[in-house]
């Protein structure tokens, strides 16, 4: 039971970033610059060890909120690679 419980969490926090990232591209799209900018704000206080650590490596912020959705986007992406192989080392492990 156990591993089933950690398996269903590790594929909510994925599937948690899948919709994070639908929902930068959809008010990217939109125009919709009021909540692009609370979306962004948002994800900085949901993962605040992964930006600390995006941040340390990406040192000049962006001036703009495009560059910040921009980045925001980047930082998703790699955030999103980090998981999958995390998922998937969590679902093919043999016991």
């Amino acid at each position: 039971m156990d591993k089933m419980v950690k398996r269903l969490t590790k594929i909510k926090e994925y599937m948690d970033i899948v919709s994070e990232r639908n929902e930068l591209i959809f008010l990217w799209n939109t125009k919709n610059i009021i909540d692009l900018r609370e979306h962004l704000n948002t994800l900085c206080y949901k993962y605040p060890v992964e930006v600390s650590i995006y941040n340390m490596t990406h040192p000049i912020p962006s001036q703009s909120i495009e560059g910040s959705a921009m980045e925001t986007m980047d930082f998703l992406d790699g955030l999103l690679k980090a998981k999958t192989l995390d998922l998937r080392n969590t679902l093919f492990r043999t016991y």
